[in-house]
C-alpha cells in the first residue's frame, strides 16, 4: 500500500515541475525578467564599474542622477 501511495506523490511531484517549468518558459518568452531584482541590480551596478574602469570620465551610475558620487574602481 505505501508503494502506491510513493508512486502516486513521484507522479505528482513531476506533474508540478513540469507546470512549473512550462509557466516559467512563457513567462520568458512574454518578455519579462524573472529572478531576485536586488541581485540584478548587483549585476547591472558590477557590469557598470567594470565599464567606468575602461572609461573613467563616465560617472553616474545607470538610472542615477547625475549628482552620484564618482565611481570607483573595483579590485578582484
Amino acid at each position: 500500500m505505501l508503494h502506491i501511495y510513493a508512486a502516486v506523490a513521484e507522479q505528482e511531484r513531476s506533474m508540478i515541475s513540469q507546470r512549473t517549468k512550462d509557466a516559467l518558459a512563457a513567462v520568458k518568452a512574454r518578455g519579462v525578467r524573472i529572478g531576485n531584482p536586488q541581485i540584478a541590480r548587483a549585476q547591472e551596478v558590477a557590469a557598470h564599474h567594470r565599464t567606468a574602469v575602461a572609461r573613467p570620465d563616465h560617472r553616474s551610475l545607470p538610472g542615477r542622477s547625475s549628482k552620484a558620487r564618482p565611481v570607483h574602481a573595483v579590485r578582484d
